[in-house]
């Protein structure tokens, strides 16, 4: 894959110019899923309406982060959640609710 870096003021630029990109250079067409990661900011779910079927999902930096911050660091629950982090299930898009 070639990655492409877009650079916007807001939001809502860089929606623009990076879906127009995506649209130009993938089969992006009612049946395709477009899988939008982010840290649950606002601007990053409205790539949301840029897509005919798109899923957002909590991105793993920030899960994990959240989930450290949840249970604490040195808990037996967070040790428990990385443990289970290794299962695959748990790394298929969609498992983690937006």
């Amino acid at each position: 894959m070639n990655p492409k870096f877009f650079v916007a003021h807001d939001g809502e630029d860089f929606w623009e110019e990076a879906s127009a990109h995506v649209m130009r250079n993938y089969k992006i067409d009612k049946d395709v899923t477009v899988v939008i990661n982010g840290d649950r900011a606002s601007w990053t779910r409205k790539g949301l309406e840029y897509f005919p079927k798109a899923m957002y999902q909590v991105d793993r930096f920030h899960l994990k982060r959240e989930l450290r911050t949840l249970f604490g660091k040195h808990s037996s629950a967070w040790r428990g959640c990385m443990k289970s982090w290794k299962c695959q299930s748990l790394r298929e898009p969609g498992f983690w609710p937006a």
